[in-house]
């Protein structure tokens, strides 16, 4: 997944610049060789049409969605570190995810990723390896996803008033299997009010769409005990229990028309992929 995802990235980058959603010049250096051939051959401007139009029939909506929603988190990302005066940003199983080297504001902040041990070593030797490797430096924390619990790992130092947290937790309905993601949750009831969290992740029902065959599959392969219902009232609900507060619900068709303009009105499937950001309640004093 984390391979696919890098691809994504590569295909939008190799688009001509007024085309592009954003630009991520790492993304390729990721790929296998099959990957490699298939992002060549999409960037030659007379069977790009053609292989597009192919991969739309099997996946319906999948590139548009995936690259309107990497811009929505970027821009999410940016505007929490403005306004908000975040210092620290925590990726939570980030894969490829080479945002700490490509956004603007990356410097003026901290990240901080979260992810397979393994998945780390080869990130890091990959991004070693290039002609002209990232300066900006980051902290890694290996940890196993499946087994290990964010509380026994993650530094008590991450918690830290002053850093102004923000968590970016992409895919929640796979990353952490089973009661795992749960226990996610609580352990964000330990940081301070203000901190922040954005969140992506497959509707609880995506039967209901085009294409939901994919993501069904997925559900079933990565069972977790918690699905995440489309409503954002549903949403808001269980981010309540963990005294978070729901701050943005973004759905697919929103953030669609809000990079593709009216292009998005003829887009279809992966609708049932979403967007949120929550937030840390204001702590009360109980007498």
């Amino acid at each position: 997944m984390a391979e696919y995802k890098a691809f994504y990235r590569a295909v939008v980058s190799s688009r001509p610049p007024h085309e592009r959603l954003f630009y991520d010049p790492y993304a390729e250096a990721f790929l296998s060789p099959g990957l490699r051939c298939l992002l060549w051959l999409l960037k030659q401007p007379l069977l790009y049409p053609l292989i597009n139009w192919c991969m739309e029939k099997r996946y319906p909506g999948r590139f548009a969605t995936t690259a309107a929603c990497t811009r929505l988190v970027d821009d999410l990302i940016m505007s929490c570190i403005e306004r908000h005066q975040v210092k620290q940003v925590v990726i939570l199983g980030a894969g490829y995810d080479c945002r700490a080297h490509r956004l603007p504001a990356a410097a003026a902040v901290q990240f901080v990723e979260v992810d397979y041990p393994q998945r780390q070593t080869l990130k890091r030797q990959v991004l070693q390896q290039l002609p002209q490797p990232p300066m900006t430096l980051v902290d890694y924390i290996p940890m196993d996803l499946a087994t290990q619990m964010p509380g026994d790992v993650l530094p008590l130092q991450l918690q830290r008033a002053h850093y102004h947290t923000l968590f970016i937790w992409e895919d929640i309905h796979r990353v952490f299997p089973g009661n795992n993601s749960d226990k996610m949750f609580g352990y964000f009831q330990r940081f301070p009010e203000g901190t922040r969290f954005i969140f992506t992740y497959a509707a609880k029902n995506p039967g209901m769409f085009i294409d939901a065959m994919p993501v069904t599959r997925l559900l079933q392969e990565h069972p977790n005990d918690r699905n995440y219902d489309q409503a954002p009232a549903r949403f808001r609900e269980f981010l309540e229990a963990y005294d978070l507060q729901l701050e943005q619900f973004t759905g697919a068709e929103t953030y669609r028309r809000l990079y593709y303009g009216k292009r998005a009105d003829h887009m279809k499937g992966y609708k049932w992929y979403n967007v949120a950001m929550a937030s840390v309640k204001v702590k009360t004093i109980e007498s």
